[in-house]
C-alpha cells in the first residue's frame, strides 16, 4: 500500500446531494448556518441582533399577521422601515391595515386619506394578491384583484345644441338665407344686399368715404335682428334674436365674420336643446355656409368663436381620423383665438382613481400616508383624457382587468395585464393617454401585447440593460426597441424562453444574473438566467440541480443581494432559509454554493441592504426585528481582542441586558434580557462579556468571557420579565451594555467519504479502491473552539424502548440527548421529523415529547368494503375492545385509510368492523414501538502546536491547523466539523494522510 496525501483546497462547493463518488472537491452533505467566502473560507453565519419585539398578539400565541404581505423601505441610510399589509381578514385590518416599523423597531404613523374617498378599501384582499413597488419616498401598491374601471361619461353635453353661421363673402343683390329647425318647426330669416348702383354719396354718419355700405357687418346684423336704433344702419328687426321659439330662448353672438347660435329651454336648469341649422343664398349657396357640431375638415373653422366651443373635425380617414377641436378666445370670451384638440364631450374622462393602485407616501420621517397618488402640488396624480374619443384614444389596455405587477422602466410607470405591458407617458407616470388623436409622439404611452400560442399570463417582470424580462406561468418574453429608446411605434415583445415559473414568487435580479423559481407538489426548482441580447434566447440553467428535492415546496419568498451575488428562499411557516452564493471572475465561475440557515423563529420577512440583512422572525405569535452583518468587519463594536480584531457575537436575537442583580443566598447572578425581549425555550442561551482587549487589560478582565446560563424552571415565551442565571458568579458590577445574551445556533458542516482523487481538478475518484485514512488536517480562518466529530459505520449509541399506549406523549430516556450529537427517534422503525416532537434534558435525562400519542393499537390489515363516505370520528364494533373510533379516507365507497383513536380491550390479531358501511374493518396490530437513540457523532480532540495566548483574551485566532486522527478505512467513517460557540469559525481547507491500494489492479 502507498502512502499517499492529497488535499481539499476550500469547502466553498456548498451543498451536493450527489452521491459523495460524484460531488466536486469542496461540495459537503450538509452545510448549516455556514456562509462561504472566497477570501474568509466556509465561515460560520452570523449572528442576529435583536433590535425589538415590533408586535405581540392581543391574547394566547397565534401569529396574528401570518397571511400579512411584507415589504422593505430604504430612503437613506437614516431612513429605513420595514412594513406589513395585513390580510383582509385579519380582525385588526379594518382599523390599520397597514403597519410600519422603522429600522430601530419603532411603529411608525400611517394615516388614510378619505377624501376623494376612503383609501382604505383598496386594502381588501389577501397577501398573494399584493404588489408592492418602492421608489424613493412612494410605494406603489397594487391590488391584483382589483378591477380598474372607467369613470361614468358626462350626460350633460347635447349634440348639436350650438350653431355657427359663417359669412363666406360679401354679395350685392343676394339673398342670405339662415334657417333653424327646432323639432318639427322650421324658423328662417333672410336678408337681401343691396345693388351696386344703389349707393348715396358718401356722408360721415351712415356712409363713410373709405368703406363700401354694404358689408359682413351689416349682413350678419341684418341676419342677427334683435336692434331697434340706427346705430349701425338699422334697425335690424327681422333677424334670428326677433325669432318666437315656444319654450326656448336663442342666444346669437355676432364675430366679425360669423355668428355663434345657442339654443336653450326655458324649462328647469335651462338645459341646451338640439337644433337643426342651414343657410342659403341666391347665388348658388357660395357666399354663406354653417355648421353645428362637426366640420369636414380643419380649414372650415372660423378665426373667431366663443370661448369653450367644441366642433368635431372628421377628415377624410374615418373614426380612426376624428378628432375634437375647442376654442380658446383670447380674451376668454369671444372673437380672435384659437382651435385645440380636445377630448369628445361624450366619452369617460378618465380611469376611476379608487380602482388604481394607491400610494404609500413617505411624507415625514416615521411618517406614511396612504392615499390615491398625488402630485407635489397636492392634486390627483393620475391624469385622465384630454383629447380624442374611445376610438382615437382608447383607455389604456388594463381597463375592465386586473393588474398584475407595477415596475419602473425607462422613466416611465408600468402596469402587467393578462398578457399586455402597458407604460406610462415618459416622465409622466400616472398618465395612460395618448398627448394628442392626430399623431403619435415618442413620449406616448406605449401598450403592447405578447402574443403567443401558450397561455401567457404575465406576472413577473424585471428591468434588464436589454430590454424588460417579462415572465408568464409557462413562457418568458423580452420587451425591447431596436432604437436607441423605447417609444410606442418601436417596442417590440418577443418570446426567448419556455419554463414553468411560480406565479407567486417574483423573479429576483442578482446583478447580470435572473433567478426565478418552479415548483413541484413537493419541491422547488430555482433557475438562472443570463440573457444574452434581444436577438438571441438568453442562457437558463437549473442552479438547484446539485440540491435536486432539497428545497421545499413550503419557500414562498425569493430575496436577492446583488453585491453579495447571493439569493435566498424561504417560507413563512418555517425556520429554516435555503442560500444559494456565487463568485465569478469574467466568464469563470469560481464559487456555485447551495447552504441554509436555521433562524431562531419562522421567517416572515427578510431583505439584504448593504451587506445588511434585516428580518421578521416570528414566534409563538411574536414578531421580532433582527439583523446580521454579513461582513467579516462588523458596524457596532462589541469585542475587541488585543490585536485589535473586531468580532460580533455568533449568537442568535443577541442584545444586551436590560439589567442584573446578585442573588447571594443561591449565589448567582439574574440578568434580566432587553426590554421587549421574551424567552424561546426551544432554544439554548448563551452569555458573552463585551470588551476592548486593547484599552482594558490593566490586571484580569472578563473580555470574552462565556457561558451558558441556566433557565430558571418554568420560564416560558409568556413569561413576563424574563432572566438568565449566571450560577457561581457575580457579574453584576459590570455595565448592563456590556452583558451580552442570545442563543446558540449550530454551525454544522458534513463532509463526504474521502475517496482519492485521480485527476487534478477532483473529477475523478477510485472508489473501488481500499483507502485507509490516517489523518485529516483542517486549516481553519479566524477562528475560536471549533469541534470535530466521527461517527463509525453500524454504531448505534445508547437506546431506549417504548411502546404506545395512546395517551402518553412524554418518554424519559436515562441518557442526555445532544442535537449536536444526532437525535433518532423512531415509530415503528420509521424515523420521525424533529417537528414530530421535543426534547427537553437535566444534568443526566432527557426527555421526549411527541406531538401526537403514539398509539396503543395500529393496522396489520384494512379491509376495503364497500358503501362508506369520508368521515372522523366513526365507531367501530368488535368482539372484545370497546370505545376505538376512526377517521377515514374512502375511494369509490371503500376505505383506503384510517387513523385510530382510544379504545380499550383489543387484541392483537382481532379484527374490527367499520360502521357506516359494508365489509370494512381492518386487523388490530400490535402497539406502536417506539425507539429513542442517538446518532452518536464522537468529539475527537484535534491536536495543534504548542504556543501561548493571553489568559483573558478573546480565544480567537488569525489561522490555525487542526490535526484529527481517524485510522480508519473510509467507508468506515463519516466527519462533521461541529460549532455552537459565540465566536467566529472559519474552515479554509484540508489535507488528508494515508495508505492507497488500488488492489493490485493498475487504473488506465
Amino acid at each position: 500500500m502507498a502512502a499517499v496525501t492529497q488535499t481539499v483546497p476550500n469547502f466553498l462547493g456548498g451543498v451536493s446531494k450527489q452521491t459523495d463518488q460524484k460531488k466536486l472537491p469542496g461540495q459537503v452533505r450538509d452545510c448549516l448556518n455556514a456562509f462561504p467566502d472566497p477570501t474568509f473560507g466556509l465561515q460560520k453565519r452570523p449572528g442576529f441582533k435583536f433590535i425589538k419585539n415590533i408586535y405581540s398578539p392581543s391574547s394566547g400565541t397565534t401569529p396574528e399577521l401570518a397571511n400579512a404581505k411584507w415589504f422593505f423601505i430604504k430612503r437613506d441610510n437614516l431612513e429605513t422601515y420595514i412594513g406589513c399589509v395585513l390580510d383582509k381578514d385579519d380582525s385588526n385590518h379594518s382599523a390599520a391595515p397597514i403597519r410600519i416599523w422603522n429600522k430601530e423597531g419603532t411603529a411608525c404613523t400611517v394615516t388614510y386619506e378619505s377624501s376623494p374617498a376612503d383609501a382604505k378599501l383598496y386594502l381588501d384582499t389577501t397577501r398573494d394578491n399584493y404588489d408592492i413597488l418602492t421608489v424613493q419616498d412612494t410605494s406603489i401598491i397594487t391590488n391584483k384583484t382589483k378591477v380598474i374601471t372607467a369613470q361614468t361619461a358626462p350626460t350633460g353635453y347635447v349634440s348639436k345644441a350650438y350653431g355657427t353661421v359663417k359669412l363666406k363673402t360679401v354679395s350685392y343683390s343676394t339673398k342670405y338665407v339662415v334657417s333653424l329647425t327646432v323639432g318639427s318647426t322650421v324658423y328662417s330669416v333672410n336678408f337681401t344686399t343691396i345693388n351696386a348702383e344703389d349707393l348715396t354719396a358718401p356722408d360721415s354718419s351712415t356712409n363713410p368715404s373709405d368703406e363700401k355700405y354694404n358689408t359682413a357687418d351689416r349682413i350678419l346684423r341684418a341676419l342677427m335682428g334683435g336692434d331697434n336704433t340706427s346705430t349701425y344702419g338699422g334697425p335690424f328687426t327681422s333677424g334670428l334674436k326677433d325669432l318666437t321659439i315656444s319654450g326656448h330662448t336663442l342666444t346669437v353672438t355676432k364675430l366679425a365674420s360669423s355668428l355663434e347660435l345657442e339654443l336653450k329651454s326655458t324649462g328647469t336648469g335651462t338645459p341646451n336643446v338640439a337644433f337643426e341649422l342651414t343657410v342659403a343664398d341666391s347665388q348658388g349657396n357660395l357666399h354663406i355656409e354653417s355648421f353645428t357640431e362637426q366640420v369636414g375638415t380643419i380649414a372650415e373653422l372660423p378665426s373667431e368663436s366663443t370661448d369653450g366651443r367644441l366642433t368635431k373635425v372628421i377628415n377624410l380617414g374615418g373614426a380612426e381620423e376624428t378628432y375634437w377641436t375647442k376654442f380658446f378666445a383670447d380674451d376668454g370670451v369671444e372673437g380672435a383665438g384659437i382651435w385645440e384638440e380636445t377630448v369628445d364631450p361624450t366619452v369617460s374622462p378618465g380611469m376611476n382613481a379608487t380602482t388604481l393602485p394607491h400610494e404609500l407616501y413617505n411624507s415625514a420621517a416615521n411618517t406614511f400616508v396612504f392615499r390615491q397618488p398625488k402630485t407635489s402640488g397636492g392634486d390627483l396624480a393620475w391624469k385622465g383624457r384630454v383629447v380624442g374619443d374611445a376610438t382615437t384614444n382608447s383607455d389604456p389596455s388594463f381597463v375592465g382587468k386586473t393588474i398584475q405587477q407595477a415596475f419602473y422602466h425607462n422613466n416611465r410607470l408600468g402596469f402587467l395585464t393578462q398578457d399586455n405591458v402597458s407604460m406610462s407617458k415618459s416622465d409622466d407616470f400616472f398618465n395612460f393617454y395618448f398627448t394628442s388623436a392626430l399623431t403619435s409622439t415618442d413620449a406616448d404611452p406605449i401598450d403592447i401585447n405578447c402574443s403567443s400560442i401558450r397561455p401567457a399570463v404575465l406576472h413577473g417582470v424585471v428591468p434588464t440593460a436589454q430590454g424588460l424580462i417579462l415572465f408568464s406561468r409557462n413562457q418568458q418574453f423580452i420587451l425591447f426597441s431596436d432604437a436607441e429608446i423605447l417609444t410606442p411605434s418601436s417596442a417590440v415583445i418577443r418570446g426567448i424562453s419556455n419554463y414553468e415559473m411560480d406565479p407567486t414568487i417574483d423573479p429576483v435580479d442578482v446583478g447580470t444574473t435572473i433567478n426565478f423559481v418552479s415548483k413541484t407538489p413537493s419541491y422547488t426548482r430555482i433557475f438562472g438566467m443570463q440573457t444574452r441580447g434581444s436577438e438571441e434566447s438568453p442562457m437558463v440553467l437549473d442552479i438547484g440541480k446539485i440540491v435536486s428535492e432539497w428545497v421545499p415546496d413550503t419557500v414562498n419568498n425569493l430575496l436577492a443581494s446583488s453585491q453579495n451575488s447571493l439569493i435566498a428562499l424561504y417560507g413563512t411557516l418555517d425556520n429554516t432559509m435555503y442560500l444559494y452564493k456565487t463568485y465569478s471572475i469574467g466568464d469563470k465561475m469560481l464559487m456555485q454554493a447551495w447552504f441554509n440557515w436555521d433562524l431562531p423563529g419562522n421567517v416572515q420577512h427578510a431583505s439584504i441592504d448593504s451587506d445588511t440583512m434585516w428580518v421578521v422572525l416570528e414566534y409563538s405569535g411574536k414578531y421580532i426585528l433582527a439583523s446580521a452583518s454579513l461582513t467579516q468587519t462588523p458596524e457596532e463594536t462589541i469585542i475587541v481582542n488585543s490585536d485589535g480584531q473586531q468580532v460580533n457575537p455568533h449568537m442568535d436575537l443577541y442584545g444586551a441586558v436590560s439589567s442584573m442583580t446578585y442573588d447571594s443566598t443561591n449565589k448567582l447572578t439574574k440578568c434580566y434580557l432587553p426590554t421587549g425581549y421574551r424567552d424561546n425555550e426551544d432554544l439554548t442561551p448563551v452569555l458573552v462579556i463585551a470588551g476592548n482587549g486593547t484599552t482594558n487589560f490593566a490586571g484580569v478582565t472578563e473580555s470574552g468571557f462565556t457561558l451558558a446560563p441556566d433557565r430558571p424552571t418554568g420560564q416560558t415565551h409568556a413569561t413576563a420579565s424574563p432572566y438568565f442565571e449566571v450560577p457561581g458568579k457575580d457579574i453584576s458590577s459590570l455595565t448592563a451594555a456590556d452583558v451580552i445574551i442570545g442563543y446558540k445556533y449550530n454551525y454544522n458542516v458534513e463532509l463526504p467519504k474521502t475517496y482519492y482523487k485521480l485527476n487534478a481538478e477532483g473529477t475523478q475518484y477510485d472508489y473501488t479502491a481500499n483507502l485507509t485514512v490516517a489523518r485529516m488536517k483542517f486549516a481553519v480562518g479566524l477562528s475560536s473552539v471549533c469541534s470535530f466529530k466521527v461517527k463509525s459505520k453500524g454504531y448505534r449509541g445508547d437506546l431506549a424502548e417504548f411502546t404506545g399506549d395512546g395517551s402518553t406523549t412524554a418518554f424519559i430516556v436515562p441518557f442526555l440527548l445532544k442535537e449536536e450529537n444526532g437525535i433518532k427517534v423512531t415509530l415503528d422503525g420509521a424515523r420521525q421529523a424533529s417537528t414530530a416532537y421535543t426534547v427537553t434534558s437535566t444534568d443526566t435525562t432527557s426527555t421526549v415529547t411527541f406531538t401526537t400519542a403514539p398509539e396503543k393499537y395500529t393496522v396489520s390489515r384494512l379491509y376495503g368494503g364497500s358503501g362508506y363516505t369520508a368521515a372522523n370520528g366513526v365507531a367501530t364494533t368488535s368482539v372484545n375492545g370497546t370505545g376505538l373510533t376512526v377517521d377515514t379516507t374512502v375511494s369509490s365507497g371503500a376505505v383506503t385509510g384510517v387513523t385510530i383513536h382510544g379504545g380499550s380491550n383489543y387484541v392483537e390479531g382481532e379484527i374490527v368492523s367499520i360502521n357506516g358501511g359494508v365489509g370494512g374493518g381492518f386487523l388490530v396490530g400490535p402497539a406502536q414501538k417506539i425507539e429513542i437513540t442517538t446518532d452518536i457523532w464522537y468529539d475527537v480532540q484535534p491536536s495543534s502546536e504548542a504556543g501561548q495566548y493571553l489568559a483573558d483574551d478573546v480565544p480567537l485566532l488569525e489561522e490555525n491547523i487542526f490535526t484529527i486522527p481517524i485510522h480508519q478505512r473510509s467507508e468506515n467513517f463519516s466527519m462533521r466539523v461541529f460549532s455552537n460557540s459565540p465566536f467566529p469559525v472559519s474552515l479554509t481547507s484540508m489535507m488528508w494522510e494515508g495508505q492507497y491500494s488500488p488492489r493490485f489492479y493498475r487504473r488506465t
